[in-house]
């Protein structure tokens, strides 16, 4: 166990220094080395997670200041250590390093990206796991600052602000915790078994929970604590932003799950109602600012953060059927929002517009590539039968089990999702454009080359079959996740 995950969370990091000495054409040859070497050991951990026997790996750090390097991968885990792995796999196929300048920062950064956020997905150590979620935001810095678009590095600043404020209530709440608690190590198991011998006072406790939330909602983000990412995400270039909406968002709610509500959960019980909230609203506000847009990748940046607040209203909602169907839709989330990404960034490179009025008619060059949108685009809108719909029905299920009017409010965005997705879908696909092109009667430049390459069906068809399979059969991947939340939910039932 303890070289498996060891070598899961470094093999990406070994592959991004040794790339720096390859030449341009064996960059992405090495890179898929270092990140298949990921994926296969991830596939190992879910099969261990599976038997009920979770992989762990333990090491003195630095004992005399409480620090101990320990990981571990339960079902919640190893599910998400696979999609980073697997869409980490997917982005290094999108990249052409010939096509980029300094293709080999590029390349490693994405690597960076990868083993940092396994790092926080496994982390069992507070300051272990504080290290990783400080880590995992400097590449995307540099992604955006360097090759990112429009107002590029005025977007990464916005970011970098934003979510280095919530790193700083972090570190405060696990200095607190460990100062307050009497506890020996900054394990997380430790510091929650030192606070149920010392209970933190009433105010003490919700400010620790607050510290620790604030850092999480900023990571999703969670209305109203999204300014950075609109213009974050449409800066990002495309092999990194399906790392960022696909993996690296999923870390807030995942917070939320392995931090704040198992060390605080008197405070997430006291808190939820607010969260939930915010959560409803923020699936309502990110669906109206959808329909607001014209630019096809700012109407997907938008639908992402109404999902996010979707899986965000599971978690924080404490009930067992919340619990399971937000961590269920972060995988589901991660695999949709990714494909969605992917084909816009693919019809705006051969064609030279996102513009959805300008974009129509494509399905009739591109039937692949039609089939394949409509798929995602019906899964993403939670049709039954493919993945996206069994989540959506548990967070559902766990809100109206708190709250009725909040269930109303969520729901509301469901229908809304359908309204502007399937806009989206057939403002790019069918009739004809509202904006004339260049020339009068001429198509865009290119719109005969749109249609889906190898290469290119090499990274969608992996995805397609992973919507389609947990779509009908969801039951391995939901044994996965009940794993790692049934424990919890006993947590919070048992009075905490």
């Amino acid at each position: 166990g303890e070289m498996i995950l060891t070598i899961l969370l470094l093999a990406p990091a070994v592959a991004a220094l040794a790339i720096m000495r390859v030449q341009v054409r064996y960059l992405r040859a090495v890179a898929l080395t270092g990140t298949a070497v990921s994926l296969a050991l991830s596939v190992v951990a879910i099969l261990a997670a599976y038997r009920g026997v979770p992989l762990e790996a333990k090491a003195e750090w630095a004992p005399a200041a409480g620090l101990v390097f320990k990981l571990g991968a339960d079902g919640v885990s190893s599910s998400l250590l696979a999609l980073n792995s697997g869409i980490g796999v997917l982005a290094i196929l999108t990249t052409r390093p010939a096509r980029l300048r300094r293709p080999h920062l590029f390349v490693a950064m994405l690597l960076l990206a990868q083993s940092a956020a396994a790092g926080v997905l496994m982390a069992q150590d507070m300051i272990l796991f504080f290290v990783f979620w400080e880590l995992v935001l400097v590449p995307f810095v540099v992604l955006i600052a360097i090759y990112g678009e429009g107002e590029r590095e005025k977007a990464a600043l916005k970011m970098l602000i934003y979510t280095s404020l919530g790193s700083l209530t972090m570190l405060v709440s696990i200095v607190t915790l460990f100062v307050l608690s009497g506890s020996h190590s900054f394990l997380i198991e430790d510091l929650a078994a030192a606070r149920q011998t010392f209970v933190l006072g009433l105010s003490a406790s919700h400010l620790v929970f607050l510290g620790f939330a604030f850092a999480f909602v900023i990571k999703t983000p969670l209305f109203p604590f999204h300014g950075w990412m609109a213009e974050a995400y449409t800066a990002c270039p495309t092999p990194a932003l399906m790392v960022f909406a696909g993996v690296v968002s999923k870390l807030g709610p995942y917070g939320f799950y392995r931090v704040a509500i198992r060390l605080e959960p008197g405070a997430a019980r006291d808190l939820s109602g607010v969260l939930m909230t915010l959560a409803a609203v923020g699936i309502v506000y990110g669906a109206l600012m959808a329909l607001r847009q014209r630019d096809a990748k700012r109407t997907i940046v938008y639908l992402s953060l109404s999902h996010m607040c979707f899986i965000t209203l599971g978690i924080v909602s404490l009930t067992p059927s919340g619990l399971a169907g937000g961590t269920l839709q972060m995988i589901n989330h991660g695999i949709l929002i990714a494909s969605l990404f992917f084909i816009v960034g693919h019809i705006e490179v051969h064609l030279g517009t996102r513009d959805r009025r300008q974009l129509a008619g494509l399905a009739g060059s591109a039937p692949m590539l039609a089939g394949i949108f409509l798929l995602l685009s019906l899964a993403t809108l939670g049709l039954p039968g493919l993945n996206g719909f069994v989540g959506e029905y548990l967070i559902m299920a766990g809100a109206y089990a708190r709250s009725w009017p909040i269930l109303l409010l969520a729901a509301s965005g469901v229908v809304l999702a359908s309204w502007y997705t399937l806009r989206l879908y057939q403002g790019v696909m069918n009739g004809s454009p509202l904006v004339a092109a260049e020339e009068p009667g001429e198509a865009l430049p290119g719109q005969h080359r749109v249609e889906l390459t190898s290469p290119e069906l090499g990274v969608l068809v992996p995805l397609a079959v992973a919507a389609v399979l947990i779509g009908i059969y969801p039951g391995p991947l939901a044994s996965l996740v009940h794993q790692g939340v049934d424990p919890l939910s006993r947590l919070l039932a048992g009075g905490g």
